[in-house]
């Protein structure tokens, strides 16, 4: 007698706790659309007028950037990132910073926790020697701005590491900008 009331009691017990985890237990985040950001096919005067800056992957932006003699800036991020999703919204919005993006620079974002290839003047690069070598072996965490003034130049590669709000990142842009 003594176990069924055990079990009674073992039954109810897990019920109870059933339906606390069903009703009050985290609820589904709805998954976001991602905007594709690996192509862009737009003419350079379109660009600039752009209300949001044109991203592309780092081969076809490098290309770019070395065909145009432009400043390869490459956002490097990851997912599970909230600063860098922060600098997304705070920064890579701000109508400012989307002009002077897109009429000096070539903005690439690289995530290196994704697998890929990456070409750099025929030599090929998985994502952590990519990240690696634009690093200089320092890299420090997420999120870390490479601005590559003279991709077509030279291999100096300068690192901007963690969150940069529009104000600071116009400037550092700006200061960019001036070595060209």
């Amino acid at each position: 007698m003594r176990n069924l009331h055990i079990k009674s009691l073992f039954i109810i017990t897990a019920l109870i706790a059933a339906s606390f985890t069903f009703t009050n237990g985290p609820k589904p985040k709805k998954k976001k659309a991602k905007a594709k950001t690996e192509t862009v096919a737009a003419p350079v005067d379109e660009i600039v007028k752009a209300d949001t800056i044109a991203w592309y992957n780092f081969n076809d932006g490098f290309a770019k950037a070395k065909k145009q003699g432009k400043i390869l800036v490459i956002d490097t991020y990851t997912d599970w990132c909230g600063w860098c999703k922060k600098m997304d919204h705070d920064t890579y919005e701000n109508p400012d910073i989307i002009a002077k993006m897109n009429q000096y620079c070539i903005a690439v974002k690289f995530n290196p926790e994704n697998n890929g290839s990456y070409n750099i003047n025929g030599k090929i690069y998985n994502q952590q020697q990519l990240l690696t070598w634009l690093a200089k072996g320092s890299n420090r965490g997420y999120p870390t701005t490479f601005i590559w003034v003279k991709p077509n130049a030279d291999e100096k590669v300068y690192m901007e590491v963690g969150y940069r709000d529009a104000t600071d990142f116009n400037t550092t842009l700006n200061s960019y900008i001036a070595l060209k």
